[in-house]
């Protein structure tokens, strides 16, 4: 990973890294933080779940966590640059109050990256199997009536942030998985029942026949029917 400028990124303290030689002009700053600074922090994030006060709680309990990381790209965020620079400024020239100035401050900026979760990039070896794993699963049970929106409330993700995620790990959209497994399961039951194709279409999700027959064709090259015949004749 090569961090750009402005970029933030939050290790897990048990995170495995390496660091490389850096270059002439470049500068990074390294925040080691106590468990108990994160205290204002954590009260100004609010008692609401979300996958970044999660992996702050466990990183800071010490706990081998599924994500080893956390990585915004923020640099074009402009209130987390000047919150950022208000801590190091902050620290840089022993301010009075510095502690609880940079409390509040780093808080400030959990609750902008908040609202930038669809910025982060997070990784771990074991994490990124769950979620495909959490993901492909929702896929298989849900391809009637499921959605990306259902889904991550039920993974307890930030909808923009998983969607990147799911394509990013699989090629394809939430909705493009749907709508594979439905065309799959849609196939099966061509080839393996007697259920009129009417029938099918509504059992897999679709109450637009002419849609489900447009994108059928466009998929295997036949109409439902022409499909039931040919590998029946087969």
């Amino acid at each position: 990973m090569v961090l750009q400028e402005g970029d933030l990124l939050f290790l897990n303290q048990n995170a495995v890294q390496e660091i490389l030689p850096a270059g002439k002009d470049d500068i990074a700053v390294n925040f080691i933080v106590l468990p108990e600074f994160f205290d204002t922090a954590f009260f100004m994030m609010g008692e609401e779940e979300n996958m970044l006060k999660d992996f702050l709680a466990g990183a800071l309990r010490g706990r081998d966590e599924k994500i080893s990381y956390m990585y915004f790209h923020v640099s074009d965020i402009l209130p987390v640059q000047n919150l950022v620079e208000n801590m190091v400024w902050t620290i840089f020239y022993d301010s009075p109050n510095k502690r609880s100035c940079n409390q509040i401050t780093m808080g400030l900026i959990f609750l902008q990256l908040l609202d930038c979760m669809d910025k982060a990039e997070t990784g771990g070896s074991r994490f990124d199997t769950e979620i495909t794993g959490a993901v492909l699963s929702y896929i298989n049970e849900h391809y009637k009536n499921g959605s990306l929106s259902e889904l991550a409330a039920e993974l307890n993700y930030d909808v923009y942030w998983l969607s990147r995620e799911i394509r990013r790990r699989t090629g394809k959209t939430c909705k493009e998985l749907l709508m594979e497994k439905r065309m799959q399961q849609a196939r099966y039951l061509l080839e393996n029942s007697q259920i009129p194709v009417t029938d099918i279409i509504e059992s897999v999700g679709y109450d637009n026949t002419s849609y489900f027959y447009r994108k059928f064709r466009e998929r295997y090259g036949v109409s439902p029917k022409e499909y039931r015949k040919n590998t029946r004749g087969s």
